[in-house]
């Protein structure tokens, strides 16, 4: 499983990940890969987990024939779709696939969700005073979060979230030091 990182206060959305896709055994397959999808101008979704899985999902979500439809999409449409998707999908147990979903609601606040075939979706509307930070990483780790915040704190946000991959990808085999971000505004 990768590292994908999201950050979220009241006038930005910013996602990034590492860049390193490893097949089920293992074995590297490539190291340029981004796993964040501009789905429109207002709304990013960042992936982790079983690639095809979450590719499918994505393909979706960015479907070229649908433009008008999907330029109008927000974060809470987005979640409620992959819910859906993943509801009728028949992915295996013990194949996880995991998005962060961010940027603008709705009602024009910014937002971040989680949505995955593992745990259950929320939505959080962060503040200037108090954003959001979440991430799906490789294998559970006490004090993930507490990591991303204090480098943030450290570093700023960017460097903060390079230097949470940083750390990450010299823990595990599947993280890489290859970032990618991607950002929506308010």
């Amino acid at each position: 499983m990768s590292v994908v990182l999201s950050y979220v206060d009241a006038k930005v959305a910013i996602v990034a990940s590492d860049g390193r896709v490893v097949d089920s055994n293992g074995k590297i397959v490539d190291e340029h890969y981004s796993k964040i999808a501009k789905i429109n101008k207002s709304v990013i979704v960042g992936y982790a987990g079983q690639l095809n899985g979450c590719r499918q999902v994505v393909d979706l979500l960015t479907n070229p024939d649908k433009e008008g439809f999907i330029s109008q999409l927000r974060v809470e449409h987005v979640v409620d779709f992959i819910s859906e998707v993943i509801s009728r999908s028949t992915i295996p147990d013990g194949i996880h696939i995991g998005f962060l979903v961010c940027g603008k609601s709705k009602d024009g606040r910014m937002c971040s969700a989680n949505v995955s075939n593992y745990s259950p979706k929320s939505i959080v509307y962060p503040t200037m005073q108090e954003p959001h930070i979440q991430g799906i990483y490789p294998a559970p780790f006490p004090g993930k979060e507490d990591l991303l915040r204090d480098c943030i704190e450290c570093h700023g946000v960017k460097m903060g979230m390079e230097e949470t991959v940083r750390q990450y990808a010299s823990m595990f085999h599947d993280v890489n030091t290859n970032i990618y971000f991607n950002e929506v505004y308010l």
